[in-house]
């Protein structure tokens, strides 16, 4: 009975250590089973298991995909590389990719991705291309030294198929869009197709500075600043601006206030309106809010009534 239970051990061994090696040469040859065709790079479910399986000491805890615009596709890098030409960096240790004058036209992340801004840094999503920054799991944005100094601006031109210009995997704390620093911009407009700013949920923080800017120009297309929780804790400054033909158009989906001292403007032209959902203003922000164009999807001057915290409320309407 020993004896066979010792000969099923070291079969079992034999086992293992034919499979263990061939996954690190599997996930060495990752990049060749990428499909990067139409913009929207796609990786096999394999090479993904494989990617967690087989994680070196350099290698990034995520694959990230970056299209600084200098070459035809997005590259895949998941090892710590920096790229001065491309104006970007990833530290494959934290999987923290930095931009340092980065003019480029995506990224995409199979994870959570962590961004540091240094500098002026632009993204111009290609109008057939769906998305700008999209992370599967978390995107976190932070500054190097200031918002004065630096800053990410995330763009769409006449887009042609629906496009979100910041996009996390999910819903929920876990997976929301953090900006902890730095001044970013989200500007877009769409004659054909659906527009979101932000995705899904967003958390903005110490003296972060946050503005969309959307347009339909005319052509009742959905249009949408902050597709659903946003918390703002800043003190820098949040602006939405939507301008859009469709009246189910908005702004936020729903907008919470924590002490901040930032003050926080938003607009709503032509058919749309600011808040879908809920609009809550706490008792400590010290800042001063706006609201210009229809607050609710109901008579301005009726929804007034409903917003928290008058005192820090100033009231625009035409």
């Amino acid at each position: 009975m020993k004896k066979k239970l010792l000969a099923f051990m070291m079969a079992a061994l034999m086992v293992l250590g034919d499979v263990t090696p061939a996954l690190s040469v599997q996930a060495a040859e990752m990049q060749e089973t990428v499909d990067v065709s139409m913009g929207n790079p796609q990786v096999s479910a394999d090479a993904q298991s494989e990617t967690l399986l087989d994680v070196s000491s350099n290698q990034s805890i995520v694959a990230v995909y970056v299209d600084d615009g200098k070459g035809a596709a997005a590259e895949l890098v998941n090892t710590t590389k920096t790229d001065e030409e491309g104006g970007w960096s990833l530290d494959g240790e934290t999987g923290t990719l930095t931009l340092s004058g980065f003019a480029g036209k995506s990224i995409y992340a199979m994870g959570d991705l962590n961004i540091v801004l240094d500098g002026t840094n632009t993204i111009t999503v290609p109008a057939d291309l769906g998305y700008g920054i999209k992370a599967d799991g978390a995107l976190t944005i932070d500054d190097t030294t200031s918002p004065a100094v630096d800053s990410l601006s995330v763009s769409v031109t006449d887009a042609t198929v629906s496009t979100t210009l910041l996009e996390t995997g999910s819903y929920g704390e876990e997976e929301a869009v953090t900006i902890n620093g730095g001044t970013v911009s989200l500007e877009g407009t769409s004659g054909e197709a659906s527009l979101y700013g932000i995705g899904r949920w967003a958390y903005f923080y110490n003296d972060a500075v946050v503005s969309v800017d959307l347009s339909d120009e005319g052509n009742k297309e959905y249009m949408v600043g902050m597709n659903s929780a946003v918390y703002t804790y800043t003190s820098g400054a949040v602006s939405v601006s939507v301008d859009s033909a469709n009246s189910s158009s908005y702004g936020v989906y729903s907008l919470y206030t924590g002490d901040g001292s930032g003050n926080i403007a938003l607009t709503a032209k032509g058919a749309a309106h600011n808040i879908q959902n809920t609009f809550s203003l706490d008792d400590d922000m010290t800042g001063n809010v706006t609201v210009k164009g229809y607050l609710a999807y109901v008579n301005a001057s009726k929804a007034k009534w409903t917003v928290q915290n008058q005192d820090s409320f100033l009231w625009s309407y035409y």
